[in-house]
């Protein structure tokens, strides 16, 4: 809806947000919230708004939160009885109905309230195909609509030499190139499922679940009495006179969009939850949902403070989930007709296991090593998402280690592969001989492969080929060519405290046995050993063996923590939830950039 009001400016006219209120008399009211125009383009005189045609688009659901909107809007709009800033209007409204969300457990009756535009998703109500919607427009509707851009098949007629064409009537005319009709085919099934159980039931049934699921997420608590979860849309019960408040909200759907909170209030970012989720194999969806109306009056974020969180960093799908105190989404969970109880009982063991704060044990103050930090381990990882390799010394440079993360796989497509993707990759153990400079890979039930890092055409078609044998999957080599960065996600070298790794140990009620494996769960390049838990977070600079170092953030984990580096299976959810009750923010080990001169040899044992 947002982005169709460029339309509308570009065409000289003027757009708004709005929020609908109710008067005494029982009419709405549309209050606009900072009009919008293009400078110079229409006068937006009296007579020209009088004598011009409206659109006014709103959702029957809000698929950020789930409420459901007074569709008798739509009416007095139509019958010209509706307010606009306080004011009768005599304007011809237009209305787009937005039912993408609402048709997957309630879908609106148009012969009672006859939109002229209606907004569907086949994938909302069936799950399936991704991508394929509708838009339904009446007739009489349709009349208006001046289309320019024309593709084909929607043409009687074109003449390239010449602008002249006749586009084809009725819906051929809106219908560019080849639809996509295998997809289309699958929606009898779908028409079919949902014929055999009827909406009517799918509505009790989502009901129930989310009043089930709500009410127990309102009801968890921190030990000291302070909730864990904040909701927002209508899942409490309200007065008569609350009601009134709400003559445009009329009820809500199968939707639960939240916070969660720590004991002390202070908020859990949504990429945490999502993260700690997804080693529990529960998919949450977070964010702002491609919704930011809802997100901003939710969240209370003014205009001024989301235009600030951009201009500090914070992009749509990024991890900056809290900005000064307030977070920049929310979390969001949504019912169907297969969901099940089962499945709200295992989201709410989830929230409350990871999340509620029993309280607090006490605690030994930790011992500190005798002698200071040492470097116990160096760790090379030549393919990004690989298995790395342990050496006594090895060159570093600015970008890093040598050749770590030099390479990295990807799809066909050119999308890069993870763990997250692929599991297998934990499999491919990987060696560079730097007397042969040779690449070797190795893993269960494949000939290695030696492949000369010098000759590239040969090393990408043999690693290829290894790759889609192993996987069975058509993946592509990619190599980095720059010098002063590689494909880790962060740059620069991991440092990883094995007296952090042992604190966090403490909290998993069952220990990753040696040590040093459980310190591999977190792929560092840099292993020390030595000095107090978390010691080095407090480092701005330090140098190890002579060579300088930067610290230059704290790493953001991810579900990779949960896979077993050898056989890339989910194993250790028990590392990341406990390392979620020792560090907010899910932040471990420090990612550091190399400030010496370069041809610097790194070695084993030396001094941090």
């Amino acid at each position: 809806v947002l982005g169709i009001r460029n339309y509308a400016l570009d065409g000289g006219s003027a757009a708004a947000a709005a929020r609908v209120c109710t008067d005494d008399d029982g009419c709405f009211d549309i209050r606009t919230l900072a009009e919008q125009s293009r400078e110079g383009e229409g006068d937006g005189s009296e007579a020209e708004a009088s004598t011009s045609c409206s659109l006014f688009a709103f959702p029957a659901e809000s698929n950020f939160s789930g409420v459901r909107y007074n569709l008798e809007l739509l009416k007095q709009l139509k019958s010209k009885k509706c307010k606009v800033n306080g004011k009768s209007s005599s304007q011809e409204w237009f209305v787009l109905l937005d039912s993408a969300k609402a048709c997957s457990t309630k879908p609106p009756d148009l012969s009672k309230y006859p939109a002229d535009f209606v907004a569907i998703s086949f994938y909302k109500i069936f799950g399936y195909p991704s991508g394929l919607g509708a838009l339904l427009v009446r007739k009489d509707s349709a009349e208006i609509l001046n289309r320019r851009y024309f593709g084909g098949g929607t043409v009687q007629v074109s003449v390239a030499e010449e602008n002249f064409f006749r586009r084809r009537p009725d819906e051929d005319g809106w219908e560019d190139g080849t639809l996509p009709f295998l997809s289309i085919q699958a929606l009898q099934s779908g028409f079919e499922q949902i014929n055999k159980l009827s909406f009517p039931k799918i509505e009790s049934h989502t009901k129930t679940l989310t009043t089930y699921t709500a009410n127990k997420m309102r009801e968890m608590k921190h030990s000291n009495g302070r909730s864990v979860c904040e909701l927002y849309g209508r899942h409490c019960e309200v007065s008569l006179q609350e009601e009134e408040k709400f003559q445009f909200e009329t009820g809500q759907g199968p939707v639960i969009a939240f916070n969660v909170l720590r004991s002390d209030s202070s908020y859990v970012g949504y990429r945490e939850v999502e993260t700690l989720g997804e080693a529990c194999e529960i998919v949450l969806r977070t964010g702002c949902h491609c919704n930011p109306g809802a997100c901003s009056t939710y969240l209370k974020l003014k205009p001024e403070e989301t235009k600030a969180n951009f201009e500090n960093g914070h992009v749509c799908w990024d991890d900056k989930d809290v900005m000064n105190g307030k977070p920049t989404g929310s979390v969001r969970i949504s019912f169907g007709y297969m969901s099940t109880f089962e499945d709200a009982d295992s989201f709410l063991q989830f929230i409350e296991r990871t999340f509620a704060e029993a309280a607090p044990k006490r605690s030994l103050e930790p011992c500190a090593s005798p002698s200071g930090p040492v470097l116990k381990g160096i760790f090379v990882y030549p393919i990004k998402s690989c298995q790395g390799f342990k050496v006594n010394s090895w060159p570093i440079l600015e970008s890093g280690l040598l050749f770590d993360r030099k390479w990295a796989i990807a799809d066909e497509n050119g999308f890069m592969i993870s763990q997250k993707n692929d599991p297998k990759l934990a499999q491919i153990e990987t060696l560079i001989d730097m007397n042969s400079r040779a690449l070797h890979l190795r893993a269960t039930g494949m000939a290695s492969l030696c492949s000369s890092i010098d000759e590239k055409s040969a090393l990408k078609s043999g690693v290829e080929s290894w790759l889609c044998e192993f996987t069975g999957k058509k993946y592509q080599l990619l190599e980095n060519q720059s010098t002063d960065k590689n494909f880790s996600n962060r740059g620069g070298c991991l440092l990883v405290s094995t007296e952090s790794v042992r604190e966090i140990l403490g909290e998993t009620g069952h220990s990753l046995k040696p040590l040093d494996s459980a310190c591999m769960q977190f792929r560092p390049n840099l292993l020390v050993e030595g000095g107090l838990p978390f010691q080095e977070e407090s480092w701005k600079r330090f140098s190890v063996g002579g060579n300088d170092f930067e610290k230059t953030l704290e790493c953001s984990r991810c579900g990779m923590v949960s896979i077993d580096q050898k056989d890339g299976k989910k194993k250790y959810k028990s590392l990341l939830l406990a390392l979620s009750k020792k560090k907010s923010g899910l932040k471990f080990g420090i990612i550091c950039a190399f400030r010496s001169k370069k041809g610097s040899i790194l070695t084993d044992a030396s001094p941090v």
